[in-house]
């Protein structure tokens, strides 16, 4: 695959990177926001966002150590 490993590689890092990001903005939110009307599966909904983002930080990772020849 060549270059076209690490280009993708880096776009996944990146991907979990922001999603990382976007993930710890939310938390902060609903620290300190939060009320009565704020969803019960919001926290799952971050742990799902923590996951996802790990995911694509280490397919990226990955992408570039296994397909670059």
């Amino acid at each position: 695959m060549g270059i076209w490993a690490i280009v993708i590689g880096v776009i996944l890092i990146a991907i979990g990177i922001y999603e990382l990001m976007a993930v710890r903005r939310n938390y902060k939110y609903l620290k300190s926001k939060s009320n009565r009307t704020t969803s019960p599966f919001m926290m799952l909904a971050l742990w799902q966002a923590l996951l996802f983002s790990g995911l694509m930080f280490f397919v990226g990772i990955g992408t570039m150590v296994l397909f670059y020849k």
